[in-house]
């Protein structure tokens, strides 16, 4: 069966379809979820996975978390995914943030991460105690690639974080936005503030001063949060303040209950 699995891993890519085609696979050999995300998280943890593929494998494992979570889903099956991801991949994460950043980019796996942890959370799938423990792995990631930006001196490659960060901040906005549409008090907007406090770390380096980016910021998490907003100058809401780019950049385990209440 092992062999099998890895075959089928293999045909991971970077399109969707392949990512929902291994995945459905994976879910109809739910019974054997533990020995699929022992050869996922071992490609995870590999210096030698491509930043795509890792991000690709990531999905893989949120498409069979969504697939388990569907309903008319067999209980056991159900359940052998969960904790199948709830206690292999904390533990790969950690090690995809052990890895040389600057050897082993990640930009696209952090946005991943950071992507299926607000979905994940919003449905309960983990408790709360295991959600911190992964999205402080995450944050630690995130701290990595901002360190890796402020002696990085090229330019592309600076902007290219910065529309990253920007992206992770508008899917998790628009989450946040979902549920607070429909269930006004599950509403929770700290995976929003903490993208924002990223965005404003790693746009410091490649905007000019960065006290425009910073004063956006600042507005955006007082939308969030309801408090009053700060003199600014004129911006669109949830857009970035335009500013000249600079040329270049300044250096600048006890085992526990992992359900979360969607399976009470």
């Amino acid at each position: 069966m092992s062999q099998l699995i890895e075959k089928r891993l293999d045909l991971v890519g970077s399109s969707a379809g392949s990512v929902i085609s291994v995945a459905t696979w994976c879910s109809l050999h739910a019974p054997q979820s533990a020995a699929i995300l022992t050869s996922i998280c071992t490609r995870l943890a590999s210096p030698k996975t491509e930043d795509a593929t890792r991000a690709a494998l990531l999905y893989v494992v949120h498409e069979m978390l969504l697939n388990g979570a569907a309903k008319g889903t067999p209980e056991a099956a159900k359940r052998a995914v969960v904790q199948a991801v709830g206690q292999q991949l904390p533990s790969a994460i950690e090690k995809v943030a052990a890895l040389d950043s600057t050897t082993t980019p990640r930009a696209s796996f952090n946005v991943a991460l950071a992507k299926v942890l607000a979905w994940w959370r919003m449905l309960a799938l983990f408790s709360e105690s295991w959600y911190a423990k992964v999205k402080a792995s995450l944050d630690q990631l995130e701290r990595q690639e901002g360190d890796t930006l402020s002696g990085e001196h090229s330019l592309p490659s600076a902007l290219d974080r910065v529309q990253d960060s920007l992206k992770r901040y508008r899917d998790a906005k628009r989450q946040y936005d979902a549920v607070l549409e429909k269930e006004k008090d599950k509403a929770d907007n700290s995976m929003c503030l903490g993208r924002i406090e990223h965005l404003i770390k790693v746009a410091h380096g490649a905007f000019e001063g960065s006290e425009a980016i910073a004063l956006w910021g600042e507005r955006e998490k007082a939308r969030l949060t309801g408090a009053p907003l700060p003199e600014s100058t004129h911006t669109p809401s949830g857009e970035p303040p335009s500013k000249k780019i600079k040329r270049e950049l300044s250096p600048a385990p006890v085992e526990e209950d992992i359900l979360g209440s969607f399976y009470d």
